[in-house]
């Protein structure tokens, strides 16, 4: 048997745009909340799904009062509020294209270069946009390496530049008189340009249709049952975007992302998920371990993830029924999900990723890209109606139609895909491949280590050597020979690695890990890091 796979789909397909499904949406349920959000000092907001409407009507006018126009590229940059959405779909009423950006994760020129205008809102980005702008009156931008740059709108107003407009000022000067005729949007047309986190190398512009967006798996609205979601994630990244607000008609409950992630605030955030009364949770795998020992439960917890390991399982079922863990990509949203319970945590094997989601088709090639036996590792291909089909600059993202991965995975006669790693996710010792994920599996385990970081570092000898960095759980210390005991004790031998042993030949304290906008670690900055320390010790 190949290793091709295909999830059939019952859904109807839907042919709208978003603003459309927002309209209908707010005239069926106008009263009804459909974000809330917490900001820095931990006060509570909320909107509606006529308020959101409405607040995207006007903001859709005063961008054309400005001369947008259909097919402009907009650079959208603001911190989780409720009014996200409003100047998200705001900018796509236009027919202009929603450019969600992800602060720090490319040189901002680089990634601004083509837009008409920016609408930001912290003022870490308007410091870093005005070393490479200048704003005049009525929020002109001159910039020498973004000529297409007409003007620049704030939305927070405590960080407001000299001569940027204001947001709000813009949208309340609009009347229900204001006559704006907004340019036909065709559902293929679209709808935002996303950026990758970056993690496997320089993040990249994803452009989504309306279509691909309305057509993912569960996106029917549905009366019977409401999700109420919590998501720590920016909005402006795919694993925090509302959508499921618009098209499910979810409750999405977020807030500050500093202030939601920070450590100190982990009592105030399973209070938000109480009194909003949460029904789906999502949470890092990193930050799992250090929730199972608080007593409060959700119904579900929900994490992304390619190589999920068995504690961070048995953590999650310590505080819900039911812990979902799921599979995917800036370009595709979703792939494949597991959802494990009490009863079947024993199907848990590394690198499970699940069945494919309905309506996707997988298959796993190898290197000539011929599809492989059952069983056989290779890499994996996937494709659905909503993976994302260009880049921003033109190019495809699929290869004959297909979505090509750098995941090395394989397919069970069951119709589970297994992941064994990424082609980059490996340390290379001498001949032999070290698998990063299963390294870290390991190291995780011990009971004082929060989070596990393995990274590899240059030797002339061996090629690459092992170096484990940790952080620790609290009323933990750091016992660098104790860690490494407990390795000996419970990785495989060396001679299962042909005599290459898998033991960290360093282990490194980190008092915490930087990371990148998207919520995953920055592990480049983290082995740079791990480096600068190894050399800092050798040369004493």
């Amino acid at each position: 048997m190949s290793s091709y796979l295909h999830t059939k789909e019952d859904s109807q397909v839907s042919y709208e745009t978003i603003p459309e499904r927002l309209r209908k949406r707010a005239e069926k349920y106008p009263d009804r909340v459909t974000i809330v959000c917490y900001d820095a000092e931990f006060k509570r907001h909320q909107i509606t799904m006529k308020e959101m409407y409405d607040g995207a009507v006007k903001f859709a006018k005063a961008l054309m009062k400005l001369g947008i126009k259909k097919r402009d590229k907009i650079a959208l940059c603001v911190p989780n509020c409720v009014e996200w959405m409003s100047y998200d779909i705001g900018i796509m009423m236009t027919g202009a294209y929603s450019m969600r950006l992800m602060f720090g994760l490319a040189d901002l020129k680089s990634i601004i270069k083509g837009c008409s205008a920016v609408v930001f809102g912290s003022k870490s980005i308007w410091d870093n946009f005005l070393s490479i702008a200048q704003i005049s009156d009525n929020g002109k931008v001159s910039c020498e390496a973004c000529p297409d740059l007409k003007f620049a709108i704030d939305v927070s107003n405590t960080h407001r530049p000299a001569n940027a407009l204001s947001a709000a000022k813009l949208m309340a000067e609009i009347s229900d008189d204001d006559e704006v005729e907004f340019p036909y949007i065709d559902p293929e047309d679209i709808a935002s340009i996303n950026q990758t986190s970056g993690s496997t190398g320089v993040p990249k512009g994803i452009c989504h249709s309306h279509f691909e967006c309305l057509n993912l798996p569960d996106s029917d609205f549905n009366e019977s049952f409401r999700f109420i979601t919590f998501s720590g994630r920016p909005m402006g990244y795919i694993g925090g975007y509302p959508l499921t607000a618009v098209t499910r008609g979810t409750l999405h409950v977020s807030g500050d992302v500093e202030m939601l992630n920070d450590p100190k605030n982990l009592d105030f955030v399973i209070k938000i998920w109480q009194s909003e009364e949460c029904n789906m949770v999502g949470v890092a795998p990193q930050d799992v371990k250090r929730l199972s020992d608080r007593d409060f439960s959700v119904p579900m917890l929900m994490s992304s993830g390619d190589m999920v390991t068995r504690d961070t399982i048995e953590n999650a079922l310590k505080l819900t029924g039911y812990f979902i863990v799921v599979y995917g990509s800036t370009e595709s949203f979703t792939v494949s999900y597991k959802v494990y319970t009490p009863e079947n945590i024993s199907e848990h094997q590394q690198g499970l990723l699940g069945r494919p989601v309905a309506g996707t088709e997988i298959k796993i090639v190898d290197e000539e890209k011929r599809v492989v036996d059952i069983g056989k590792t290779g890499y994996l291909y996937f494709r659905s109606k909503w993976i994302a089909k260009t880049h921003l600059d033109g190019t495809s993202c699929l290869e004959n139609g297909w979505y090509p991965t750098s995941d090395v995975c394989y397919l069970t006669e069951d119709g589970d895909l297994i992941m064994v790693g990424r082609s980059t996710d490996f340390i290379k010792k001498c001949t032999v491949k070290l698998s990063i994920k299963l390294i870290e599996d390991y190291i995780g385990r011990h009971p004082s280590v929060d989070a596990v970081v393995v990274v590899p570092i240059p030797d002339q000898a061996v090629g690459e050597r092992v170096c484990a960095c940790v952080t620790l759980r609290p009323n933990h210390e750091f016992n660098e020979e104790e860690l490494k005991k407990f390795c000996t004790e419970t990785m495989p031998h060396p001679d299962d690695f042909d005599c290459v042993s898998m033991h960290p030949d360093y282990i490194l304290y980190f008092p915490s890990f930087p990371f990148l906008p998207s919520g995953k670690f920055d592990r480049k900055t983290i082995a740079s890091l791990a480096l600068k320390k190894i050399k800092k010790c050798s040369n004493k």
